[in-house]
Formats: structure tokens, sequence, C-alpha cells
């Protein structure tokens, strides 16, 4: 498999105009595939997507034919590495479970690849993940539901060595509809949990409608300083990252997503469930602050700075560790007095669990975790505690 080099608040997204030209295969009898294993076959038809998304729950907004809450993503909001926004599609026959067309789309201006396919009578169930890249995860498979033996039903979908924390935004496709004679995605009447699409023999352009729906969350971090504090002295972030924590207060080095995918006529919300498996090891820190960053330094204040900075997680990730680099200048009375550098303080880890009340707890939520820098005590402290402020995070 080729690997690209690649890279939340709360909502739903929408995918916009997407050109995919798909190279078909089948695959071999088996329930489960994957994108490996599969045979090239000469391309015979364009197929063209056009995808939209959920949006984060604070955004808001409609858009006359799309589900609500869903509107045209914007592809560089969405998945801002440039290198990392290509996406993973599975064409399944509703009628033959062997015939499963598996391709990876690179990114340039849209998605686009050659497919062939075999049967014009029956539908395609056409499911998908995206973005494939370093950033989110290059391996995802597909089987069926349990107790389901066709396709048409819908899938479970595992998506394996998922970033735990990222700036891409991994979704799904939850909705897919033909484009008819429609020129926008908001006029096809698209449903979500919907997916056949039947092919035209006499066609060689196939235009397609799909909805997206994200697995993780959205949280964004604020800073600020105790006024008490600040009274005092003057305190200058240089470093912030952030680690995922599993139960045991292990580091997660990779998530594997299980998902499952049930269609529908009634215009729900076909994901009945996500599952997260996390393992444990060593990874590079999510920088949330750095040199960087405009301002460099953060000089804090007694009213919090929003961090430029947020990152995804999975929905319900809930506990973190913080490592902070800043400095403790003094705020001599006399204004002309220049501030001394009193104390440097270099990898200072903050465990903390976020305070999410359980109805938010799902993905396509934003979640705010405010940090504050601030004595516990500050009327018994001594000029030496002074210079030692510990960290407490909301």
């Amino acid at each position: 498999m080729k690997v690209m080099k690649a890279t939340y608040h709360i909502g739903t997204g929408l995918v916009l105009l997407v050109a995919l030209l798909l190279t078909a295969c089948n695959s071999d009898s088996s329930d489960s595939t994957s994108l490996q294993g599969q045979q090239q076959q000469p391309a015979e038809r364009q197929l063209q997507l056009s995808l939209a998304s959920s949006t984060y729950q604070n955004d808001g907004g409609t858009n006359r034919a799309l589900p609500t809450g869903y509107e045209p993503l914007d592809v560089t909001k969405a998945f801002p590495n440039p290198n990392g926004r290509d996406m993973l599609a599975f064409i399944a026959n509703s009628a033959n479970t062997s015939e499963i067309l598996i391709r990876r789309m690179e990114y340039t201006t849209d998605w686009q690849q050659n497919i062939s396919v075999t049967d014009y009578t029956n539908p395609y169930c056409i499911y998908g993940f995206v973005p494939i890249s370093d950033d989110t995860s290059d391996n995802a498979s597909i089987n069926l539901l349990s107790g389901r033996t066709s396709y048409a039903d819908g899938v479970t979908m595992t998506i394996r060595n998922l970033k735990p924390l990222t700036v891409s935004d991994p979704c799904v496709i939850v909705g897919a509809k033909d484009y008819g004679t429609a020129t926008s995605i908001d006029d096809i009447g698209i449903q979500l949990g919907a997916f056949g699409y039947t092919f035209n023999q006499n066609s060689t352009h196939d235009k397609i409608g799909m909805l997206l729906d994200h697995l993780y969350a959205r949280f964004k971090f604020k800073i600020a300083v105790g006024a008490n504090y600040d009274a005092l002295r003057t305190v200058k972030v240089k470093k912030m990252t952030l680690e995922a924590l599993d139960a045991n207060d292990n580091v997660v080095k990779a998530v594997t997503a299980t998902v499952n995918i049930e269609a529908n006529t009634t215009g729900s919300n076909p994901i009945s469930s996500i599952a997260f498996t996390r393992t444990a090891g060593e990874i590079t820190p999510y920088t949330l602050y750095d040199n960087t960053d405009t301002p460099y330094p953060l000089v804090l204040q007694t009213t919090p700075t929003t961090i430029t900075r947020y990152c995804l997680a999975p929905y319900n990730q809930v506990r973190f560790q913080l490592t902070t680099d800043y400095e403790v200048y003094s705020k001599p009375t006399d204004t002309n007095a220049e501030p001394q550098l009193l104390k440097t303080h270099t990898g200072v880890k903050n465990k903390f669990t976020a305070a999410i009340e359980s109805s938010k707890k799902y993905p396509g939520y934003e979640h705010t975790i405010t940090i504050t820098v601030n004595p516990t005590y500050l009327q018994v402290l001594s000029d030496d505690d002074l210079d030692n402020p510990t960290i407490k995070v909301n």
C-alpha cells in the first residue's frame, strides 16, 4: 500500500464537488475487504463524487435539500494538510458480496480514478473513509454487518492506526445519491442512510452526491493567569504539547475505530455505534503552541487567551497530559525598572480529565478547556514559591 505524507467543539460536515476516477477491481469472496490485494482492470467510466459533511454544533446552519446541519465542505479547513486529503472508497454490489471495488483516491484539485463495473441491474452501495493520510490513518476495511447478507444493509467499517490527536477531521460516508440533472449538491435531495447507486450501462460518467459525518470531537484551549498572581508576576508561555491518555494513564499511540453503519430509508443518521480501542506506546506529542505561533512568547492575561491551534480526538477521549514550557518574570512597581527573569519551567506535566457532559460526549462536538496558571495559596507563599506557580486545567 502506498503511504502518503500527511497529519474539534461539535458539528457535522459537507464535502463539495469531487471528481473520482476509480480503477475497478473485484475482491475475493471474503466478507471482509480492504485496500490490499486487488487486481487492476481496464477503466471504463468516470465516477465523480460531490461530498457534504455535517457542521459542528456551534456553527449551525441549514442548506435547502441537504439534511439539517450539513453544509458544503471547506476542504482546506477540514483537511489542512495539503498532502493528506486522500479518500478510501468501497463500492459494493448489493446483490453479490464478492464484487467490491476498493480504491484510494489521491487528492489534487479533486479525487480522481477510473472504475469498471459488471452489474447494471442491481445497485452498488458506496461507503468510505476520509482523509487517508499520515495525520489520520491509511488502513481501513469493511465487513458485512453481523447477521446480514448484503452490503445494502450497511457495513461494519474498521479503521486502524488512527492518530489519537490530529488536525485532520476523520469522517465516514453516511449517505449517497445520484446527482441526476442537478448542478448543486443542495438540489439532489440526498438523505442520510441511503447508499445505493445503479450504474447506467449507456453512460461513461457518473456523478454522485455524498454526505460525511465525524468520528472525532474537537478540543479548543484557553489559557489565563490568576488575577492576584498577575499583580506580582508575569508569565510567558513558550511551548505547549498534548498527549491522549488511556484509562491507566498510559500515553495513547494509536486508535482503532469500529463503526457500525446501518442503511435506512427514514433519513436517520446511519452510524449506530462507534467503538474505540486504544493502544499505548510512544508517540510525538501534539503541539498546541510553539515558537512558530504569533505572538511568541504568549504573555498570559487574566482574561483567558484562546490558543489558535485546536485538536481532534476520539469523541469519548477525556483523559489528557499537557506539557508546558514557561517563564516567570518579576513585575516591578517602578515603571522604569525592567522585569527580570526569575524562573524557567521546562516540561511541566499536568494530567487532567476534561469535564464533558454525557449529553455532549458525541462525535462532532466542540469542547473548550481552560488552563489557569496560579499558586493555590497565594497569601502564604514565599518569594521562591511565587516563582513556581502551579497550572490548573478545567
